[in-house]
Parts: structure tokens; C-alpha cells; sequence
């Protein structure tokens, strides 16, 4: 295809762009469910990091040690889907019979594969970067009196979103060749993320308030 028409190779790069968009669309939105579940994960070891903590374990060092269990959980993840990916193109010709013959697909091909290893592996510790940057404040006194588990503070939040907002404009500007369209891409979740957010704490204070009543 690469030596098709000049029209058809323009729409067949926009197809390329577009479905590598869509796939990290929903790479981020697996990303969110990363974020939560790390979130409760933390606020179950509450007791072991004040232990940790009490042990002599600086905040750095424990913030580190979970990031590393993290990241290491998630290229296990992504090696898995990569592996996925790979064999389920195998099974391509055998449910299309002739329409798609095998020697058209290759589906043990390095670069495709490493891609999706980093891009899966990156956005999962960028959403989990949020939760983890808790454990700084997590107390050694939490060992003798039960606190509550720390909430991000307004700097650890805009950090957060900072860190989400560059992996995603490199992931994009990975996905399509393009630093145009990793900033559109980037905005656009930006400000449907913001749409999403302001109608989700108006919803909860209509709630609230009729709860009230």
C-alpha cells in the first residue's frame, strides 16, 4: 500500500492515525480503573507502610518502593496483551478462511509490540502516580491511632494531571507522527475531562441536596 496512489496512501496514514487514537482512548480508560484500584490498594497498607515508616523508611523510599511493584505489575500486564495481540492474529485466517490469507499477516513484528509494552506500562504508573504520591504523608504514628487515608493535596493533584497530560501528548504525538494532532487529541480530553468532572460534582451536589431534604 505504501506505493498505492498519493490520495489513497493520505487515507489510508488518517485510518492509521485514527485507530491508533482510538486504541488509547482506551488505554487511558484502563487507566482510570488503574488509578482507582491502586488507590484502595494503598489505603489497604496503611498499617504496613507506617511500619515501614517507624522501621526507618523515608517517604521517598517507600513512595519508590511502590512504584516499583507497580510498574513491574504493569509491564507484566502489557506483555501479556502484547502476547495476546500477537496470537490472536494467528487465528485471522482461520475465521476468514480464504478472504484473508495467512502470509498477508505478521504478527510477531518487534516494533508494533514494544510500542504497546511502553505505551501500556507508562500510562499505567502516570494514572498511579497520583495515588502513590499519598504515601508521603502517610504518618508512623498511623501504627497507634487510626487516621484517615491522606487526600491528594491541590499542588499533588495538579502534578498528577500534569504528568497524565504529558503522557498522553507523547503517547498521541507516538501514535500518529504528529505533534498537531497529539495537541488536539490532548486537548480535547482536556476539556472532556473537564466537562465530565464539573457535570459529575454538580450531579453530587444535587444529590446531596435532595438527600437533605
Amino acid at each position: 500500500f505504501e506505493e498505492a496512489q498519493p490520495a489513497l496512501r493520505a487515507g489510508l496514514q488518517r485510518m492509521g492515525r485514527f485507530l491508533g487514537l482510538v486504541g488509547l482512548v482506551s488505554l487511558l480508560v484502563g487507566g482510570l480503573g488503574i488509578a482507582q484500584a491502586v488507590r484502595a490498594w494503598i489505603n489497604g497498607r496503611l498499617d504496613a507502610i507506617a511500619v515501614m515508616r517507624c522501621l526507618g523508611l523515608t517517604p521517598a523510599a517507600a513512595t519508590m518502593l511502590f512504584l516499583v511493584q507497580v510498574a513491574a505489575l504493569a509491564a507484566l500486564g502489557s506483555l501479556l496483551g502484547a502476547a495476546a495481540g500477537a496470537g490472536l492474529q494467528l487465528l485471522v485466517p482461520v475465521l476468514t478462511e480464504d478472504t484473508v490469507p495467512a502470509r498477508l499477516l505478521d504478527p510477531m513484528r518487534p516494533a508494533p509490540l514494544l510500542r504497546g509494552l511502553v505505551l501500556g506500562t507508562a500510562t499505567a504508573v502516570a494514572f498511579a502516580a497520583g495515588p502513590l504520591l499519598a504515601i508521603r504523608r502517610i504518618p508512623p504514628a498511623h501504627v497507634l491511632r487510626r487516621t484517615e487515608p491522606p487526600t491528594p493535596r491541590l499542588a499533588e493533584r495538579l502534578a498528577w494531571l500534569a504528568v497524565i497530560a504529558g503522557t498522553v501528548f507523547a503517547a498521541a504525538a507516538w501514535q500518529t507522527d504528529s505533534l498537531t494532532d497529539a495537541a488536539r487529541f490532548t486537548g480535547a480530553l482536556a476539556a472532556a475531562g473537564l466537562v465530565l468532572g464539573l457535570s459529575a460534582r454538580g450531579i453530587i451536589a444535587a444529590a446531596a441536596r435532595l438527600r437533605r431534604r
